[in-house]
């Protein structure tokens, strides 16, 4: 077999997925202490405000706010040369102490000095989608969120007699916080705009991420992931950076590479701060006494894989948790069966996504549930042997009724069927009448409402193969502009036989006819995955005709062969095109690019599209 097809087939064992080992060699690698220094020589002109939110009222804490703020501090006072006294600390303040900081910080400045303003915490969007900072009073509900606009940090030097003012913000603005848990169950922020651009050209905004991604944490060091490199940049790490002789100071420029370059490396590709663009602000001088280079390339691969190997297992541990918690709830009685299948197709094809990529794990619990399932069905096979002895003789059951025979009382309000619905516990008579009425009613959306009851149902009760059924129904005969059920059903055809995979592509390609449903984030992240999805499908179809062409040499099989390495080098072109300029994970893609092309040449960024009409983000 080429050693294209042995790549793929490496790739393909679990649709859309690398099998990670999450236990890499072991590993010796410490961050570095952010220790602060000390300096004798004062800018006497400067002032900052350093604040800290880390023990919130009403929503999830954000670990290690106050450790970041103190190695911001220590920065200041050390190597940016600010007076001690210059620097005022908050910790946990509300909204309306925050903009007394602010006042009171174009008060301190003196002329031609620098304000510096940094915050740790965690952010969010107002009712006016406008990214804001969350104080530590902050509102219990979703609805009613207000914070401190970025536009207001960013105004920090408006009217004062600052030269210029760097105001850096640590705090992620999508609903999800430090350790990855959502502010606001249930509810996610969307985010749609992007980080205000200061409308002066003294003023500099440095946000910790760009769009919904979320500040993630880097617990070896104990500080955030983008502090801990920004602190690490400013005080000497970053010299250098843009390709230029190290010379004893840091700019702006060379501070953000920096830590875009470390946080993406050790962190991971899903955060991405923000970099400064205009050329000018970003020549500023940040820092002019250096301690040292940072972590050399093998301390930062070594770093890399300890942190990577962190998130699987920290991932893997909570995915596992509460899978154990499902089971552990399971109603015991007449529902466990139904409860029991349930569990096993939620949990059989297991998965966590780290960093893009999906890395399966194995759930124990769905081997208890199997073998208990096993032993009901046993006993329930037994029981009713039992009963067809005792019955011998009788007369068997009477067919089910004819369809204009059956009752509409028992589907006459779809909305009280739905928590029966939920569970699988629809009966007999609710099934037949839900049938009976999709077969007489001539509105579609009564019918499209009928069905997906059916649908949820068949999933309730575990039966996957009903649910199959029941949704090829629906997109065939009822409904087919719903992408997202023309996705899940193309992914469970990915999953079956070979012969299943061209019926799983046209799926795919009805879902991205309408993909215009979706908005923002949600549109980005589905199309990508329904492009990774087709390229999958594809790269299987090109690797079971190859080897039947290897099977069988004839002009028919090499013919089909071609025909499936074309789809596959094409639509893996497509998707890696999509991840670029959604600038989502371009690994995966471009693996199965070059594995199906032959050459690098076709997969480069300089390299013609493959489809002038691929989808682009809103």
């Amino acid at each position: 077999m080429p050693l294209s097809l042995v790549l793929l087939a490496f790739l393909l064992r679990t649709p859309a997925a690398f099998a990670l080992d999450p236990a890499p060699a072991v590993i010796h690698a410490t961050p570095r202490t952010l220790d602060p220094e000390k300096s004798a020589d004062h800018a006497r002109k400067d002032a900052a405000v350093v604040i800290a939110v880390e023990d919130y009222a009403s929503i999830p804490d954000a670990t290690d706010a106050k450790a970041d703020a103190d190695a911001f501090a220590g920065f200041l006072t050390g190597n940016a040369d600010v007076p001690a006294g210059n620097v005022l600390r908050l910790d946990n303040p509300s909204a309306a102490e925050i903009r007394s900081a602010l006042v009171t910080l174009k008060g301190r400045v003196r002329k031609n000095g620098t304000i510096w303003l940094y915050f740790a915490g965690h952010g969010g969007i107002d009712a006016e989608g406008a990214r804001v900072v969350l104080p530590a009073d902050v509102a219990p509900e979703f609805a009613s969120v207000t914070g401190v606009p970025l536009t207001d940090l960013a105004a920090a030097g408006q009217g004062s007699k600052a030269a210029r003012a760097i105001v850096v913000v640590d705090a992620g603005f999508g609903g999800i916080g430090r350790n990855g848990e959502e502010l606001y169950p249930g509810n996610r922020f969307e985010v749609l705009s992007a980080v205000p651009v200061p409308a002066d050209a003294k003023t500099t905004l440095w946000t910790a991420t760009s769009t919904a991604e979320a500040s993630a944490l880097y617990p070896e060091a104990g500080h955030s992931m983008f502090t801990y490199f920004a602190v690490g940049a400013l005080r000497g790490w970053a010299d250098g950076e843009l390709g230029t002789q190290s010379d004893g100071a840091v700019s702006l420029g060379e501070a953000q590479a920096y830590t875009n370059r470390l946080v993406r490396a050790v962190g991971g590709p899903l955060q991405k701060p923000v970099k400064e663009l205009r050329a000018a602000v970003a020549a500023w001088p940040v820092s002019s006494k250096n301690i040292g280079p940072g972590p050399t390339r093998p301390e930062i691969a070594d770093l890399a894989a300890v942190e990577g190997a962190r998130r699987i297992k920290a991932a893997q541990d909570a995915a596992l948790a509460e899978a154990t918690a499902v089971y552990k709830q399971l109603p015991p009685g007449v529902d466990r069966p139904s409860a029991l299948r349930s569990f096993v197709s939620r949990y059989d094809d297991a998965a966590i996504v780290i960093d893009g990529l999906k890395v399966p794990i194995v759930v124990p619990e769905v081997g208890d549930a199997r073998t208990e399932i096993d032993s009901l069905e046993r006993a329930d096979a037994a029981k009713q042997g039992k009963k067809k002895k005792r019955g011998k003789g009788k007369a068997p059951p009477p067919p089910p009724p004819p369809v204009d025979a059956v009752s509409t009382a028992a589907c006459d309000d779809l909305v009280k069927l739905e928590p029966a619905a939920m569970v699988g516990q629809l009966t007999e008579a609710n099934l037949n009448c839900l049938e009976a009425r999709i077969a007489q009613e001539s509105q579609q959306t009564e019918r499209d409402k009928t069905s997906r009851v059916l649908m949820v149902n068949a999933e309730g009760r575990g039966d996957m193969g009903e649910w199959m059924r029941l949704a090829a129904r629906h997109l065939e005969v009822i409904d087919r502009s719903d992408p997202d059920l023309c996705y899940r059903y193309a992914l469970l055809l990915s999953r079956g036989e070979v012969e299943d995979a061209p019926a799983s592509l046209r799926w795919i390609d009805y879902a991205l006819e309408n993909k215009h449903v979706w908005q923002g984030p949600t549109y980005t992240q589905r199309v990508y995955a329904l492009l990774g999805l087709r390229s999958q499908v594809a790269a299987r179809l090109w690797l079971d005709a190859e080897q039947t062409y290897v099977d069988e040499r004839s002009e028919d099989n090499e013919a089909d062969a071609s025909k499936w390495r074309g789809t596959a080098k094409d639509s893996a072109r497509e998707w890696l095109d999509y991840a670029r300029v959604s600038n989502q994970p371009t690994q995966e893609p471009g693996v199965l690019c070059r594995s199906a092309a032959g050459n690098e040449a076709f997969c480069s960024a300089d390299a013609p599209a493959a489809d002038p009409a691929a989808p682009s983000p809103p």
